[in-house]
């Protein structure tokens, strides 16, 4: 028997497990629907964390934080937020925009904000307590584990991927553990994959002690260095390093949606309406990069550039008052010869084209290209050039004539491109090395064929073969959707569903169809009170189906 007041109505369950479960319900006095969680069993210890959740969270009010209705022994009545949460939208749609992602990150910022501000830490910042309404609003839930943040209780709790590192160490969790959370959160919804996946439990910590998700997302192109600079900071493995409370965050990310203009609920709802047809906006005002050369190598470069030119006046009229009345003896052909004093003037500077050394490859004095000088003395050969063996006898012969400027060898065909979109979602391998998540915007390749490879956990593995042409750009768009059947669900009142004998989901509600290989399947069909039906259907690659089942009515 599910516990509830005269006035609360649940009519289908959400969820359950060890510790609770979740109804979906209606209010008889406001006719609103809303969430009904019901503790299970009568451990005295569960019981009192349970009043624990429903005490703190009623403190807070604020539009990023779920609301707290009501409560009583063993219930409590909390706001329904009518979409789903960001763990099944990145499990379905694969890694947010990174402008969305932003956006998720810094509303969540500010309800945590709030439930600092309260003295309570959340300590299980995870996606799965991150709610994204169908209207755009991104609500923070789930005190489960919370605890007033004066508190001295160094207990491990928490998602273990989002764990930060001093919580796992047994130390104390503070705000900025939640921040760590929040980071880590941040990083899976850039990706498409948890930040500290690891598989077994001990890897997973041991993930979160060492490893640094912030690596794989700088060498991401689509997502701002800006935004990695925040998670970076977040995910700091030492709290002091890390920004010194949630409204802080908050302001970077406001700073880092900047150039992309006003983002808002808007657009996270276009994008959960249709994640396939969402365009993310281009930046409007992109802030100047800081200069990669320092004044002071300027003002070096600059002197070496008086230094050369001097030197080749200096030359240049040395050789034009022809030899002096006494000559310098000429050295014997068999003995070597010293570099000339003045050799450094004969440096050339790479053109426009040419990418320039790196800076710590040769002395500043060299780096900065000389001005041009006049194009009749350009024209003539260079005049530090090696000089003969004797004086010459005349100005007719003074000169053998420039020497003939090498054969380039033949050049590699040009790179081309590759933009690929996948729908919904793909992490995406090129001839076996990972690229990263679709959409994918504009990837260099070399000429010729190459071997793509699309993973997503709720598909089969795709493999598909792209030509890409010299100097041009291939587009590919593939829908994974195309190799599977798509099963959408309506069971009244409501049911367990399973699907090839294993549990899959509750219905209703259904955040995502059903996704089924082609084939032979069976659908079953569980409610405790009206029994179990089962459903055989076959699927089509491509196929989307309707499957209706009335618990409560004739098979």
């Amino acid at each position: 028997m599910v516990p509830s007041s005269s006035d609360i109505r649940p009519f289908a369950e959400i969820a359950r497990g060890p510790v609770a479960t979740v109804f979906k319900a209606v209010d008889g006095r406001t006719g609103e629907v809303v969430l009904l969680k019901t503790l299970s069993g009568h451990d005295p210890e569960r019981s009192r964390r349970f009043a624990d959740e429903a005490r703190l969270a009623a403190q807070v009010d604020h539009p990023n934080v779920v609301r707290v209705l009501d409560a009583w022994e063993g219930s409590m009545v909390a706001e329904w937020v009518e979409g789903s949460d960001l763990a099944s939208i990145l499990a379905e749609a694969g890694a947010l925009p990174p402008v969305l992602a932003a956006f998720v990150a810094r509303e969540a910022a500010r309800g945590l904000a709030a439930v600092h501000a309260a003295g309570i830490l959340h300590r299980d910042v995870s996606a799965a307590n991150l709610l994204l309404g169908a209207d755009g609003v991104v609500k923070l839930a789930d005190f489960g584990l919370a605890s007033l943040s004066d508190a001295t209780d160094a207990e491990v709790r928490g998602t273990l991927g989002t764990l930060a590192p001093e919580v796992v160490r047994g130390e104390a969790a503070t705000a900025r553990s939640d921040l760590f959370s929040l980071g880590a959160v941040l990083a899976h919804a850039l990706s498409g994959r948890p930040a500290f996946g690891g598989g077994a439990p001990s890897a997973t910590l041991d993930a979160v002690l060492h490893d640094d998700p912030a690596a794989a997302l700088a060498a991401d192109p689509r997502i701002p260095p800006a935004l990695v600079e925040v998670v970076a900071t977040l995910l700091a493995k030492d709290p002091a390093d890390r920004p010194e409370d949630a409204e802080a965050v908050a302001r970077r990310f406001t700073a880092v949606l900047g150039p992309y203009g006003p983002i808002d609920a808007d657009d996270l709802a276009a994008f959960l309406d249709d994640p396939a047809a969402y365009r993310p906006p281009e930046p409007t005002a992109v802030p100047p990069s800081a200069p990669t050369t320092p004044q002071r190598r300027v003002r070096w470069r600059a002197a070496g550039l008086a230094l050369g030119l001097a030197l080749v006046v200096v030359t240049a009229i040395v050789a034009l008052r022809g030899p002096t009345s006494d000559p310098a003896p000429a050295q014997p052909a068999d003995e070597p010869r010293s570099a000339p004093a003045v050799a450094i003037a004969d440096r050339r500077a790479p053109t426009a084209s040419v990418e320039a050394p790196p800076e710590a490859a040769t002395p500043d004095i060299f780096l900065a290209p000389p001005q041009r000088l006049d194009p009749a003395f350009e024209a003539r050969p260079p005049l530090l050039r090696e000089p003969s063996a004797s004086p010459p006898e005349s100005p007719a012969v003074s000169s053998p004539g420039p020497t003939p400027a090498p054969v380039p060898p033949p050049s590699a065909p040009a790179p081309g491109r590759l933009a690929l979109a996948v729908e919904p979602w793909a992490r995406v391998q090129i001839d076996g090395r990972d690229v990263g998540t679709t959409p994918l915007q504009s990837v260099a390749l070399p000429a010729g064929e190459h071997v793509l490879t699309l993973t997503n956990p709720d598909f089969p593995p795709h493999t598909v073969r792209v030509q890409v042409e010299p100097g041009r750009e291939a587009r590919q768009v593939i829908s994974l959707w195309d190799t599977v059947g798509r099963i959408q669900i309506e069971v009244s009142p409501w049911a367990r569903v399973s699907v090839d004998g294993e549990l899959w989901d509750t219905i209703p509600p259904q955040a995502r169809p059903l996704i089924l290989i082609p084939g032979d399947h069976r659908l079953g069909f569980e409610h405790p009170t009206f029994g179990a039906r089962e459903v055989r259907l076959r699927v089509a690659a491509g196929e989307q189906r309707t499957v209706r089942v009335r618990m409560d009515g004739p098979e």
